[in-house]
C-alpha cells in the first residue's frame, strides 16, 4: 500500500513494466510449453523409432538363428557327427585331431559371428563340443543345467528351442544362451545340434556406444526378461546381463504386452524418457526398451527457456527506460497542473499552463487554462457585482438618509428656530411628531440593512415583516406559506436564506411588473425549499447576464450554501424560482 501513496511517476513506470512483463510472460510461457510439447513429441517419436527399428532386428536375429539350427541339424555332416559319436566310448577326453569331425562346418559355424560354442549330443547326453575361442574339440557328458534344460525343451516340442539367459558352469559361471535343435531320423529325435548365441551378436544390435548414431550421449536401447533383469549390455553398466534388475513402470507395461512412452526414472534412478514394447520371439517373455534422459532430451528447450529469460530482462530494461521517459514528460505536465491548481487555490491567476503534447494530457491542460480563464473572469464578475452591490447599497442608503432622515433633521431644525413664546406648546408637540418620525425612519433603514427580527424571532417572522413591508409600499399581492421550518437553522444560514429571498422579492418588485407573487417555504429529509413565482412579464433565460447582478447575487450564495437552483421563465408568463439547500452544508460562508 505504501508503493500507491507513490508518485504517479513510479506508479506509471510500475503499469508499464508490469504490462510488458506480462505480455512478455504470457508469450514466453505459451512459447515454452510450445516447443517443451513439441520437443518431447519429437524425442519420443525418435524413441519409438529406435525401439522398433532394434525390436525388428532383434526378432529377425532369433528367427534367422532358429533357421540356422534347422538347417544346421538336417544336414548330412551333422547326422554323420552324431552317427560317429555314439560310437565314441564314453569317457572324458580331449582329443586333438578326430577325425569324424567336419572341420569345414564347424568353422563355417564360427565364422558366422552369431555363436560361442558348437555342440553335438547323442541319446546318451554324451556330447561333441568346440568352445569358439579355444582351438580344441571335447568329448564328454552334458553337465550344463542350461543345456539340460534345452534338450528337455527340445524332447517336448520336438522342435528348435531358445533358451534364455542362465549363470552356467560350462561358460565360467557367465550368462550364457543356447538355442538347439532335434537331429532326427525320420520321426525320431537321435541326437541335439546345440549352439551358444554370442552375447556380442546382441550387443551388436542393442548396444549403442556412439553419441552421434540417434540416440545421444545418454540414450540406449536394451532387452529386459520376464524376471526384469536386464537381457542386453547397458552402456554405462558393463557386464549388466542377469545382473541388473530393470523394475520401471516402462518394464512392468511392456511385460504385461503394454507398448507406450512414458516419463519415468530408469535403473539408475534417473528421470528418462522411454519408449517401450513386447518382442515376439518364440520361447522368450522379453520387453524391448529405448530410453534418454531427460536433461539431454530437455536441453534445448531449457537453452530456449534461458534465451526467454534473457530476453525478457533485457525488455524489461528497456520497456523501464521508454516508461520512465513516458512517465515523466506525462508527471511532469500533471505536476504543472498540480501547482498551477494550487495557486488558484489560493487566489492566484498565472497566465496557463504550458502545453507541450496534442493528446489528451494536451487536451486537459487547454481546459486546465479555459477553467483559469473562466476562475478569473468569474472572480472579476464578482468582485464587481461586490463593488456594484456596496455602491448601490450605498446610493440606496445615501438616499434614504437625505430623503429620509434628512428631511426630518431639516424640518426639527427648522423648528427649532421658529419657536417663539407665542406658541409654544404647542410647536413643542410639532417637533416631537418630527423626532418621532426621524427614529421610525432610522429604525426602517437600520431593518433594511439587517431585520433586527432575524435574530429576535427567526427567519419565519424576518420573512413575513419583509413581505408586509414590501406589499405596502409596492402594491403586489404577495401570499406566503412556510411548512415545518425549524426555529433553530444556524444564523448564518439564515441569513443567506433571507437575502436569497430579499434579492428575489426586489427582482419581482423591480422588474417583473407582477401584480401576484407567491412565497412558499419548506424544510424536508433535511432539506430547505424555497419556491417563488411571480405573474409578472418573465425574461429569456439566456438574457439573464443583462439583468443585473441580482440573479448573479443569489446563485452564488446558494452555491456556498451548497444547494441548487433552478429558475423557469415565459415571457408574459411570469418566473418560478425553486431553491434547495442542505441544512447539514459546511461551507464557510464567513468568506463571502
Amino acid at each position: 500500500m505504501i508503493f500507491f501513496k507513490r508518485s504517479i511517476t513510479y506508479k506509471l513506470i510500475f503499469y508499464f513494466l508490469l504490462l510488458s512483463l506480462s505480455g512478455i510472460s504470457v508469450v514466453g510461457i505459451y512459447s515454452y510449453f510450445s516447443a517443451r510439447k513439441a520437443l518431447v513429441s519429437r524425442t519420443f517419436d525418435q524413441l519409438i523409432t529406435v525401439r522398433e527399428v532394434r525390436k525388428y532386428q532383434i526378432e529377425n536375429f532369433f528367427n534367422d538363428r532358429l533357421n540356422d539350427i534347422n538347417i544346421f541339424a538336417g544336414s548330412k555332416d551333422i547326422n554323420s557327427m552324431l552317427q560317429n559319436l555314439e560310437k565314441y566310448p564314453p569317457n572324458n577326453c580331449v582329443i586333438p585331431n578326430i577325425n569324424f569331425v567336419n572341420n569345414h562346418l564347424i568353422n563355417y559355424i564360427k565364422n558366422c559371428g552369431y555363436y560361442d560354442l558348437f555342440m553335438i549330443s547323442d541319446s546318451r547326453n554324451y556330447s561333441l563340443y568346440s568352445i569358439f575361442n579355444d582351438t580344441l574339440l571335447s568329448i564328454s557328458p552334458v553337465k550344463s543345467i542350461a543345456i539340460l534344460s534345452l534338450i528337455k525343451k527340445i524332447k517336448t516340442t520336438n522342435t528348435a528351442c531358445i533358451q534364455d539367459f542362465m549363470i552356467d558352469s560350462f561358460n565360467k559361471l557367465k550368462p550364457s544362451m543356447y538355442i538347439g535343435a532335434p537331429i532326427l531320423s525320420g520321426k525320431s529325435i537321435k541326437g541335439y545340434l546345440i549352439l551358444m548365441i554370442s552375447q556380442k551378436a546382441i550387443d551388436n544390435i542393442m548396444l549403442e556406444i556412439s553419441s552421434k548414431r540417434g540416440l545421444g550421449s545418454t540414450g540406449e536401447s536394451y532387452l529386459v526378461g520376464n524376471d526384469y533383469m536386464i537381457r542386453s549390455n547397458s552402456r554405462f553398466k558393463p557386464n549388466s546381463v542377469l545382473r541388473i534388475k530393470v523394475h520401471t513402470e516402462a518394464a512392468i507395461d511392456a511385460l504385461s504386452n503394454r507398448s507406450g512412452t512414458k516419463f519415468i526414472r530408469d535403473y539408475r534412478g534417473i528421470n528418462v524418457l522411454s519408449s517401450y514394447s513386447k518382442i515376439s520371439v518364440p520361447g522368450l517373455n522379453w520387453a524391448i526398451l529405448a530410453e534418454i534422459d531427460t536433461v539431454e532430451a530437455m536441453r534445448s528447450i531449457y537453452s530456449t527457456r534461458n534465451d526467454i529469460l534473457f530476453l525478457s530482462i533485457l525488455i524489461s530494461l528497456f520497456v523501464i527506460a521508454l516508461a520512465y521517459i513516458s512517465a515523466r514528460r506525462i508527471s511532469s505536465t500533471i505536476i504543472r497542473l498540480r501547482d498551477t491548481a494550487a495557486r488558484v487555490g489560493d487566489g492566484e491567476f498565472p497566465y496557463s499552463v504550458i502545453i507541450n503534447s496534442q493528446d489528451e494530457i494536451g487536451d486537459l491542460s487547454r481546459t486546465f487554462n479555459m477553467m483559469i480563464r473562466k476562475l478569473k473572469e468569474e472572480k472579476q464578475n464578482r468582485l464587481s457585482a461586490v463593488f456594484d452591490g456596496e455602491e448601490k447599497e450605498r446610493q440606496r442608503l445615501s438616499r434614504d438618509l437625505h430623503d429620509g432622515l434628512g428631511q426630518y433633521l431639516i424640518a426639527i431644525k427648522m423648528k427649532l428656530q421658529s419657536i417663539d413664546d407665542v406658541d409654544f406648546s404647542k410647536q413643542t408637540e410639532e417637533i416631537n411628531k418630527l423626532f418621532n418620525n426621524t427614529i421610525e425612519e432610522a429604525r426602517r433603514i437600520s431593518n433594511n440593512l439587517m431585520p433586527l427580527a432575524l435574530d429576535e424571532l427567526g427567519l419565519i417572522a424576518a420573512i413575513k415583516s419583509l413581505i408586509s413591508q414590501v406589499a405596502a409600499s409596492s402594491g403586489i399581492k404577495f401570499d406566503f406559506d412556510s411548512y415545518r421550518v425549524s426555529d433553530n437553522i444556524d444564523i448564518k444560514i439564515a441569513k443567506y436564506l433571507y437575502r436569497i429571498i430579499q434579492e428575489a422579492i426586489n427582482n419581482i418588485v423591480k422588474h417583473s411588473e407582477a401584480t401576484e407573487a407567491n412565497l412558499q417555504i419548506m424544510e424536508n429529509n433535511g432539506y430547505i425549499i424555497i419556491i417563488i413565482e411571480d405573474n409578472g412579464k418573465g425574461f429569456a433565460l439566456e438574457n439573464v447576464k443583462s439583468k443585473g447582478n441580482g440573479i448573479y447575487n443569489m446563485t452564488q450564495r446558494v452555491n456556498i450554501l451548497g444547494g441548487k437552483i433552478d429558475i423557469e421563465s415565459n415571457i408574459k408568463k411570469g418566473t418560478l424560482i425553486s431553491v434547495r439547500i442542505p441544512l447539514n452544508n459546511q461551507a464557510d460562508i464567513s468568506k463571502i
